[in-house]
């Protein structure tokens, strides 16, 4: 289990024989499989991970708002930016309905949507740092050794920095955003301990393989 270890084992394995156990995200093995769709040159930009959550906590409204706000300070801070999803519709209608309340060209501001893993990973893989929502956007940019900051809307994405040691890059949308822009900016000079991502993403591998072959072998 990636996530809620002691939840599977005391609550839905309580009284089973069978116990999981933690392993990583196998999305950290990226630079090893995805290489060839990594781009490393010009990382100028900083990238802007938007994301639709249809609840009370998180409106259109509110999320709206909150990008405005980040792209403002941004601008005012001379930071380049742009906008990226992982891929759903619904976040990338988001996407361009920011730009369009702000005057801004689609084509200049906001990438592609991605179909296919590796149009995500050449889009993530184009930014010098995150301020993103999605758990992935963070994982592929860390496997590809980009600090990001992570902005908190799930359990989940705050157990990801808490295992590569890092919990203080993640905020809330209820965070300052000059603190965000400020953390933004620390997180680019300190980067990503890519020695660690690495270990994480071989124990992922290692835990996947001994799991295959323990079940070819039964």
């Amino acid at each position: 289990m990636r996530d809620n270890l002691d939840l599977v084992n005391k609550v839905y394995l309580k009284f089973s024989s069978i116990k999981a156990i933690e392993t990583f995200d196998t999305a950290l093995l990226t630079r090893e499989y995805f290489s060839y769709c990594i781009n490393e040159k010009n990382r100028t930009c900083v990238g802007l991970g938007i994301i639709s959550l249809n609840n009370s906590k998180f409106s259109e409204k509110i999320l709206i708002k909150f990008w405005i706000n980040i792209i403002d300070e941004l601008s005012k801070r001379n930071i380049k930016w742009k906008m990226f999803c992982n891929g759903a519709q619904c976040d990338y209608r988001l996407a361009k309905k920011i730009l369009n309340l702000k005057g801004m060209e689609e084509k200049k501001f906001l990438q592609k949507r991605p179909t296919i893993p590796e149009e995500l990973i050449a889009n993530i893989s184009e930014f010098k740092s995150l301020i993103s929502f999605r758990l992935h956007s963070h994982i592929i940019a860390s496997a590809c050794g980009i600090p990001s900051i992570a902005i908190i809307w799930d359990k989940k994405v705050e157990e990801f920095f808490k295992k590569i040691n890092l919990e203080k890059r993640c905020k809330t949308i209820n965070s300052s955003i000059q603190d965000i822009v400020d953390s933004l900016e620390i997180a680019e000079k300190e980067g990503i301990d890519n020695d660690m991502i690495k270990r994480q993403g071989d124990l992922s591998k290692k835990s996947l393989l001994d799991n295959i072959n323990r079940i070819v072998n039964f």
